[in-house]
């Protein structure tokens, strides 16, 4: 079981690594918003996170076979990432005030994006399936 620990938690290393979307809303509100903005996105992509841990824990892997499934969680990703590059195309042509911060920078916006994004990011769903499957693989029925 330790050795499933340690392997899911270099996996996490990985995964996090690499610059994506979250990082990218992340620094956009940060720099629009400031601290809160930006660490509400962080707190909104890890309730999105926890989610699909727990639902890739469940066994979600298998039913994201169905292509009545897959395909509409990869069209609402697809979708959702449009519309960000469509907004920060927008954005970067206006003049960025330090002092007067955006109305839409909001807690409660900020922290819906997260964890729209997290939800809809295919590299979340391909990782939790996949590592809900492979625990199923391993004999692990009950995974805590």
């Amino acid at each position: 079981m330790l050795f499933v620990f340690f392997a899911a938690f270099g996996l996490g290393l990985i995964i996090n690594a690499a610059p994506g979307p979250v990082f990218a809303e992340t620094i956009r509100r940060g720099l629009r918003g400031g601290f809160r903005p930006a660490f509400a996105v962080q707190c909104g992509s890890l309730v999105g996170d926890a989610l699909w841990g727990v639902l890739g824990l469940a066994g979600v892997g298998i039913l994201l076979r169905v292509d009545v499934l897959r395909v509409p969680v990869g069209i609402a990703g697809v979708v959702y990432l449009l519309w960000l590059s469509r907004q920060s195309w927008r954005e970067a042509d206006r003049e960025i005030s330090i002092k007067d911060p955006s109305p839409d920078m909001d807690t409660s916006r900020a922290l819906r994006s997260g964890v729209l994004l997290s939800l809809t990011n295919p590299q979340n769903v391909a990782y939790w399936a996949a590592m809900g499957s492979a625990l199923g693989a391993l004999g692990i029925s009950a995974p805590g």
